[in-house]
Protein backbone atom coordinates (compact mmCIF):
# COMPACT_ATOMS: atom_id res chain seq x y z
CA UNK A 1 0.00 0.00 0.00
CA UNK A 2 1.47 3.18 -1.20
CA UNK A 3 2.08 5.65 2.00
CA UNK A 4 0.55 9.37 2.56
CA UNK A 5 2.47 11.65 4.44
CA UNK A 6 0.76 14.08 6.29
CA UNK A 7 1.66 18.08 7.12
CA UNK A 8 1.73 18.50 10.63
CA UNK A 9 -1.51 20.29 11.93
CA UNK A 10 -3.46 19.87 8.25
CA UNK A 11 -5.24 16.62 9.33
CA UNK A 12 -7.72 18.36 10.88
CA UNK A 13 -8.44 20.89 8.16
CA UNK A 14 -9.33 18.52 5.97
CA UNK A 15 -12.70 17.17 7.32
CA UNK A 16 -14.42 20.77 6.60
CA UNK A 17 -13.57 19.99 3.00
CA UNK A 18 -14.49 16.20 3.22
CA UNK A 19 -18.01 16.37 5.41
CA UNK A 20 -19.34 19.15 2.87
CA UNK A 21 -18.25 17.16 -0.05
CA UNK A 22 -19.66 13.75 1.52
CA UNK A 23 -23.31 15.31 2.70
CA UNK A 24 -23.80 16.35 -1.06
CA UNK A 25 -23.16 13.11 -2.46
CA UNK A 26 -25.29 11.80 0.12
CA UNK A 27 -28.38 14.17 -0.79
CA UNK A 28 -28.30 13.60 -4.24
CA UNK A 29 -28.45 9.80 -4.02
CA UNK A 30 -31.32 10.76 -1.27
CA UNK A 31 -33.14 12.43 -4.10
CA UNK A 32 -32.45 9.92 -6.44
CA UNK A 33 -34.16 7.05 -4.74
CA UNK A 34 -36.64 9.11 -3.36
CA UNK A 35 -37.92 10.12 -6.95
CA UNK A 36 -37.49 6.79 -7.87
CA UNK A 37 -39.67 4.96 -5.25
CA UNK A 38 -42.08 7.97 -5.03
CA UNK A 39 -42.70 6.98 -8.89
CA UNK A 40 -43.13 3.08 -8.52
CA UNK A 41 -45.30 4.25 -5.11
CA UNK A 42 -47.43 5.91 -6.95
CA UNK A 43 -49.31 3.10 -9.45
CA UNK A 44 -50.93 3.71 -12.42
CA UNK A 45 -53.50 5.41 -10.69
CA UNK A 46 -51.38 8.60 -10.30
CA UNK A 47 -50.49 10.64 -13.29
CA UNK A 48 -47.01 12.81 -12.25
CA UNK A 49 -46.99 16.00 -14.34
CA UNK A 50 -44.58 18.04 -15.44
CA UNK A 51 -45.01 22.07 -14.89
CA UNK A 52 -43.08 24.66 -15.55
CA UNK A 53 -43.27 27.28 -12.70
CA UNK A 54 -46.67 26.45 -11.97
CA UNK A 55 -48.13 28.16 -15.44
CA UNK A 56 -50.98 24.87 -16.67
CA UNK A 57 -51.46 23.67 -12.89
CA UNK A 58 -53.11 27.35 -12.37
CA UNK A 59 -54.85 27.50 -15.81
CA UNK A 60 -56.39 23.79 -15.42
CA UNK A 61 -57.41 24.88 -12.14
CA UNK A 62 -59.01 28.15 -12.30
CA UNK A 63 -60.93 26.79 -15.56
CA UNK A 64 -62.43 23.88 -12.99
CA UNK A 65 -60.60 21.12 -15.39
CA UNK A 66 -58.77 19.91 -11.97
CA UNK A 67 -62.07 19.29 -9.88
CA UNK A 68 -63.42 16.19 -10.75
CA UNK A 69 -60.34 13.83 -12.29
CA UNK A 70 -61.00 10.30 -11.65
CA UNK A 71 -57.05 9.80 -10.92
CA UNK A 72 -54.81 11.87 -9.02
CA UNK A 73 -52.14 14.22 -10.29
CA UNK A 74 -49.26 15.02 -8.70
CA UNK A 75 -47.51 18.00 -9.87
CA UNK A 76 -43.75 18.64 -10.36
CA UNK A 77 -42.47 22.08 -10.51
CA UNK A 78 -39.56 22.53 -12.90
CA UNK A 79 -37.67 26.48 -13.55
CA UNK A 80 -37.08 25.28 -17.42
CA UNK A 81 -37.40 22.35 -19.89
CA UNK A 82 -34.36 21.00 -19.75
CA UNK A 83 -34.59 19.84 -16.02
CA UNK A 84 -38.21 18.18 -16.86
CA UNK A 85 -36.69 16.16 -19.64
CA UNK A 86 -34.35 14.86 -18.02
CA UNK A 87 -36.58 14.02 -15.17
CA UNK A 88 -38.96 12.14 -18.21
CA UNK A 89 -36.13 10.43 -19.67
CA UNK A 90 -35.64 8.92 -16.39
CA UNK A 91 -39.46 7.97 -15.18
CA UNK A 92 -39.47 10.96 -12.22
CA UNK A 93 -42.43 12.13 -14.00
CA UNK A 94 -44.98 10.67 -16.45
CA UNK A 95 -45.40 13.73 -18.81
CA UNK A 96 -44.33 17.32 -19.11
CA UNK A 97 -44.96 20.87 -21.33
CA UNK A 98 -41.99 22.06 -23.43
CA UNK A 99 -41.19 23.90 -26.58
CA UNK A 100 -40.58 21.77 -30.14
CA UNK A 101 -36.92 23.16 -29.79
CA UNK A 102 -36.26 21.59 -26.57
CA UNK A 103 -38.30 18.11 -27.47
CA UNK A 104 -36.14 17.81 -30.38
CA UNK A 105 -32.51 18.25 -28.65
CA UNK A 106 -33.10 15.71 -25.88
CA UNK A 107 -34.95 13.12 -29.00
CA UNK A 108 -31.84 13.99 -30.85
CA UNK A 109 -29.97 12.77 -27.97
CA UNK A 110 -31.70 9.52 -27.35
CA UNK A 111 -34.16 10.39 -25.16
CA UNK A 112 -37.40 7.90 -24.60
CA UNK A 113 -39.74 10.00 -25.15
CA UNK A 114 -42.49 10.85 -27.26
CA UNK A 115 -45.04 13.63 -28.13
CA UNK A 116 -48.73 13.13 -26.99
CA UNK A 117 -49.55 16.24 -27.74
CA UNK A 118 -48.90 19.98 -29.87
CA UNK A 119 -50.54 23.25 -29.69
CA UNK A 120 -49.62 26.41 -31.40
CA UNK A 121 -50.79 29.82 -30.31
CA UNK A 122 -53.17 31.41 -31.97
CA UNK A 123 -52.28 34.80 -33.98
CA UNK A 124 -53.38 37.93 -31.97
CA UNK A 125 -52.06 41.23 -30.84
CA UNK A 126 -49.78 39.56 -28.23
CA UNK A 127 -48.91 36.87 -30.23
CA UNK A 128 -44.64 36.25 -29.33
CA UNK A 129 -44.11 38.85 -26.84
CA UNK A 130 -43.83 36.16 -23.89
CA UNK A 131 -40.40 35.02 -26.21
CA UNK A 132 -38.33 38.01 -25.68
CA UNK A 133 -34.20 39.11 -25.72
CA UNK A 134 -34.19 41.39 -22.41
CA UNK A 135 -31.37 44.28 -22.18
CA UNK A 136 -31.35 46.76 -19.24
CA UNK A 137 -33.61 50.19 -19.83
CA UNK A 138 -30.05 52.21 -20.11
CA UNK A 139 -28.48 49.46 -22.42
CA UNK A 140 -26.75 50.85 -25.61
CA UNK A 141 -28.02 48.12 -27.29
CA UNK A 142 -31.05 48.87 -29.55
CA UNK A 143 -31.50 46.86 -32.55
CA UNK A 144 -30.56 42.60 -32.32
CA UNK A 145 -27.11 43.64 -35.26
CA UNK A 146 -26.10 45.33 -31.88
CA UNK A 147 -25.30 42.10 -30.27
CA UNK A 148 -22.70 41.44 -32.24
CA UNK A 149 -19.55 41.23 -30.28
CA UNK A 150 -21.85 40.99 -26.76
CA UNK A 151 -22.58 38.51 -24.04
CA UNK A 152 -25.79 37.04 -24.84
CA UNK A 153 -27.41 34.86 -21.56
CA UNK A 154 -29.81 31.70 -21.94
CA UNK A 155 -30.19 28.03 -21.20
CA UNK A 156 -27.99 25.66 -23.58
CA UNK A 157 -30.58 23.87 -25.74
CA UNK A 158 -33.88 25.59 -24.69
CA UNK A 159 -36.55 27.95 -26.17
CA UNK A 160 -34.70 30.68 -25.28
CA UNK A 161 -32.03 29.53 -26.92
CA UNK A 162 -33.78 28.79 -30.09
CA UNK A 163 -35.38 32.25 -29.88
CA UNK A 164 -32.22 33.47 -30.14
CA UNK A 165 -30.31 31.93 -33.15
CA UNK A 166 -33.82 32.44 -35.10
CA UNK A 167 -33.44 36.24 -34.34
CA UNK A 168 -30.13 36.19 -35.39
CA UNK A 169 -30.38 34.60 -38.28
CA UNK A 170 -33.44 37.23 -39.06
CA UNK A 171 -30.82 39.86 -38.59
CA UNK A 172 -28.27 38.58 -40.76
CA UNK A 173 -26.29 37.44 -38.02
CA UNK A 174 -24.29 34.22 -36.78
CA UNK A 175 -24.21 32.22 -34.09
CA UNK A 176 -20.93 33.03 -33.68
CA UNK A 177 -21.29 36.78 -33.73
CA UNK A 178 -22.28 36.64 -29.93
CA UNK A 179 -20.16 35.21 -27.19
CA UNK A 180 -22.80 32.67 -25.11
CA UNK A 181 -23.25 32.49 -21.46
CA UNK A 182 -25.29 29.32 -20.42
CA UNK A 183 -27.15 30.10 -17.05
CA UNK A 184 -30.26 28.89 -15.97
CA UNK A 185 -33.16 31.95 -15.30
CA UNK A 186 -32.77 32.96 -11.97
CA UNK A 187 -28.65 33.42 -12.91
CA UNK A 188 -29.08 35.20 -16.14
CA UNK A 189 -31.51 36.77 -14.58
CA UNK A 190 -28.79 38.21 -12.02
CA UNK A 191 -26.02 38.68 -13.82
CA UNK A 192 -27.86 40.72 -16.85
CA UNK A 193 -28.53 43.43 -13.24
CA UNK A 194 -24.89 43.10 -12.43
CA UNK A 195 -23.69 43.63 -16.00
CA UNK A 196 -22.20 40.63 -16.01
CA UNK A 197 -23.67 39.68 -19.78
CA UNK A 198 -25.20 42.21 -22.08
CA UNK A 199 -28.38 40.69 -22.76
CA UNK A 200 -30.67 37.87 -21.72
CA UNK A 201 -33.05 35.56 -23.75
CA UNK A 202 -35.65 33.71 -22.40
CA UNK A 203 -39.23 33.37 -22.37
CA UNK A 204 -42.94 33.22 -20.14
CA UNK A 205 -43.18 34.44 -17.06
CA UNK A 206 -39.58 36.03 -16.99
CA UNK A 207 -40.28 38.34 -19.75
CA UNK A 208 -43.58 39.44 -18.19
CA UNK A 209 -41.08 40.69 -14.88
CA UNK A 210 -38.32 41.49 -16.32
CA UNK A 211 -40.59 44.43 -18.26
CA UNK A 212 -43.07 45.14 -15.47
CA UNK A 213 -41.10 44.51 -12.71
CA UNK A 214 -37.51 45.34 -13.59
CA UNK A 215 -38.32 47.66 -16.05
CA UNK A 216 -36.11 46.54 -18.43
CA UNK A 217 -36.80 46.27 -22.23
CA UNK A 218 -37.18 43.71 -25.83
CA UNK A 219 -34.43 44.04 -27.45
CA UNK A 220 -36.67 41.94 -29.91
CA UNK A 221 -39.45 39.36 -29.46
CA UNK A 222 -40.78 36.41 -31.43
CA UNK A 223 -43.43 38.95 -32.88
CA UNK A 224 -41.54 38.88 -35.36
CA UNK A 225 -41.24 35.26 -36.39
CA UNK A 226 -43.08 32.26 -37.42
CA UNK A 227 -44.65 30.93 -34.41
CA UNK A 228 -43.79 27.25 -33.43
CA UNK A 229 -45.38 24.42 -31.64
CA UNK A 230 -45.24 23.99 -28.37
CA UNK A 231 -45.47 20.05 -26.86
CA UNK A 232 -46.55 17.58 -24.23
CA UNK A 233 -44.30 14.48 -23.97
CA UNK A 234 -44.45 11.77 -21.93
CA UNK A 235 -41.70 9.09 -21.86
CA UNK A 236 -42.31 5.38 -22.81
CA UNK A 237 -42.64 3.78 -19.39
CA UNK A 238 -45.52 6.19 -18.74
CA UNK A 239 -47.35 5.40 -22.43
CA UNK A 240 -47.38 1.85 -22.03
CA UNK A 241 -49.19 1.52 -18.29
CA UNK A 242 -51.08 5.17 -17.96
CA UNK A 243 -52.48 5.69 -21.58
CA UNK A 244 -55.98 6.55 -20.42
CA UNK A 245 -54.77 8.98 -17.69
CA UNK A 246 -52.23 10.54 -20.25
CA UNK A 247 -55.19 10.65 -23.12
CA UNK A 248 -57.31 12.39 -20.24
CA UNK A 249 -54.94 14.48 -19.71
CA UNK A 250 -54.26 16.49 -22.93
Amino acid sequence: MAKTSVIPGTRRSAWPLFVPAAVIALLALGGLWYRYHRHHRAGADVLIVGDQRGGVQALLRAAGELDHVPYKIEWALFPAASPLLEALNSNAVDIGGIGGQPFAFAYASGAKIKVVYAGRQIDGPTRGEGSAIIVPADSPLHRIEDLKGHKLATIRGSAGQDLALRLLEKHGLQSSDVTWVYLNNAEAKSALATGSVDAWSTWSAYVGYALLKDHQRALGDARELTPESGFYAANDQAIATKHAQIADFV
